[in-house]
């Protein structure tokens, strides 16, 4: 399905803060009529799987128990990018992407919002906002 990995695609950039990638892969995705809320929605959850691995990590699990303790499994071609995610990613600041998202979701679900304006804006500018 190639919605499936433009939202892919997009994840991993977002997450690796490259907004032209993030650019290309949030138009392609809204291009193929992927809807923003599926868009958000794909990234809050990359973002939460992150988060958990941090949080198993301070409860004393190794990085690849508490990667592979994810359910679906780490796909293994995003699995180098995956852990470069983890590493680069303080916890407050994962926290603050989440939030944000949540936000995100409401606001586009107002009545009359522009959701893929509002949608775009925020996935260009939040990675870099929270450096």
């Amino acid at each position: 399905d190639s919605s499936e990995l433009s939202l892919d695609d997009l994840c991993m950039s977002f997450a690796s803060r490259n907004a032209y990638e993030t650019d290309k892969n949030l138009t392609k995705a809204l291009d193929e009529s992927v809807s923003p809320i599926a868009i958000i929605r794909t990234v809050l959850r990359y973002f939460m799987r992150i988060g958990e691995v941090k949080e198993n990590i301070a409860k004393g699990a190794t990085e690849q128990q508490a990667i592979s303790s994810l359910k679906p499994p780490v796909f293994f071609k995003q699995l180098t990018l995956f852990k470069k995610h983890l590493s680069t990613w303080k916890e407050k600041d994962i926290d603050t992407v989440i939030k944000k998202l949540l936000e995100l979701e409401i606001e586009c679900k107002k009545t009359g919002s522009p959701a893929e304006l509002l949608c775009s804006r925020m996935l260009i500018i939040l990675p870099l906002m929270v450096k």
